[in-house]
């Protein structure tokens, strides 16, 4: 099935929209074509967002932000979407993104670490394979370290290109 003429911009209106909650867990859903991001956790503390399959929205697969602290991304599989795989927002901190599959998106696998003041995050051990942009796109911050990761065959939709 093909994606929607026409995404949604605001992001909150995500399939699985949470904000400002404390030791939220969201594992094991599945979220297909939705004309805006899959999930988005925004603000908060202690989110765990683990085993979830994300593919062919119109936003981004994952969306980590505004606030949002201590939250770990793990065991997740984000594909084909329009916007990255899984896309730091604004003050992002003391998060782990780990063991995801962000495959084929429009955007970058991961995208914006570091961008809006996020700092002290982990990204490792991520396969980012055949995304648009970057397999990883690292934009400013603050000690966030990533390690381990493994980029293939990204910036398929301009080849070469920088920025």
């Amino acid at each position: 099935m093909g994606r929607p003429n026409e995404g949604v911009a605001d992001f909150t209106w995500a399939a699985i929209h949470l904000y400002d909650c404390r030791d939220v867990r969201v594992e094991g859903c599945r979220v297909r074509n939705w004309p805006c991001d899959g999930i988005s956790v925004q603000a908060g503390r202690g989110a765990t967002i683990s085993g979830n399959m994300v593919e062919n929205c119109r936003g981004h697969g994952m969306h980590p932000g505004t606030g949002l602290a201590d939250s770990v991304w793990s065991g997740n599989i984000s594909r084909e979407n329009t916007g990255d795989g899984l896309f730091f927002c604004m003050r992002v901190r003391h998060s782990v993104v780990t063991s995801n599959v962000l495959a084929n998106n429009d955007g970058s696998g991961i995208g914006h670490v570091g961008g809006g003041g996020d700092k002290c995050n982990v990204v490792a051990n991520n396969t980012c394979v055949g995304n648009g942009r970057w397999g990883i796109h690292v934009y400013d911050g603050t000690d966030n370290v990533i390690t381990g990761n493994l980029c293939l065959n990204n910036s398929r939709l301009h080849p070469g290109a920088r920025g």
